[in-house]
């Protein structure tokens, strides 16, 4: 019998069955299935050893990632999260209450100012909308992690999603770049040639 080459959706049509996919889920398993995913984050050794962690702010149905950053704070660690810069860029900002962020350009909670980060972020946690077994993710299309990751290849990367945005197959383009570890409920995915310490 023939083996039938697994079709590569477009990313167009990946994020769409993605989004669909997201929103069909219940507040409460997004709750419970979220906080099984930061349990596996924060018991990584990376993690337990950062000194500094650069994380998204959650908006509508992405893996949340509030009480996680209260976490950290607590932790004593220094927190860093998106800040859109002009020229369609991204740095990593200095998080130092909720009650400085506002709507930044693309609606997401952003600090007012980028600041100076006081150190390189040890380590990122990156959303996504799927990912894949060679650690590729699919974004939104604005490319800004890609291009974040790639200006700091010394950060360990970490990203979190729930089991169901596994897709068997991403399209990858030559500027994408491969996470050092993904995080899903069930299992941590470690990516051949992943950053260690």
């Amino acid at each position: 019998m023939p083996i039938i080459p697994q079709l590569v959706l477009s990313k167009s049509a990946l994020r769409s069955r993605s989004l669909t996919r997201r929103q069909a889920l219940s507040p409460e398993h997004r709750k419970r299935t979220d906080s099984k995913i930061f349990a596996r984050v924060f018991a990584l050794e990376p993690v337990k050893l950062a000194l500094s962690i650069f994380i998204y702010v959650s908006v509508h149905e992405e893996v949340d990632t509030r009480q996680p950053i209260s976490e950290i704070l607590t932790a004593g660690k220094d927190v860093f999260v998106p800040h859109i810069t002009r020229g369609n860029g991204m740095v990593a900002a200095p998080f130092l209450n909720w009650s400085q962020l506002v709507l930044g350009p693309l609606k997401i909670p952003a600090p007012t100012q980028s600041g100076t980060p006081s150190r390189r972020p040890d380590v990122a946690i990156v959303p996504g909308l799927c990912f894949n077994e060679q650690g590729y993710r699919l974004g939104y299309g604005g490319g800004y992690y890609d291009r974040w990751l790639g200006q700091h290849p010394a950060t360990i990367s970490i990203g979190v999603f729930r089991d169901s945005d596994h897709e068997l197959a991403l399209p990858v383009e030559f500027h994408d770049v491969p996470l050092d570890f993904i995080v899903t409920p069930s299992r941590v995915l470690t990516i051949q040639g992943a950053k260690v310490r």
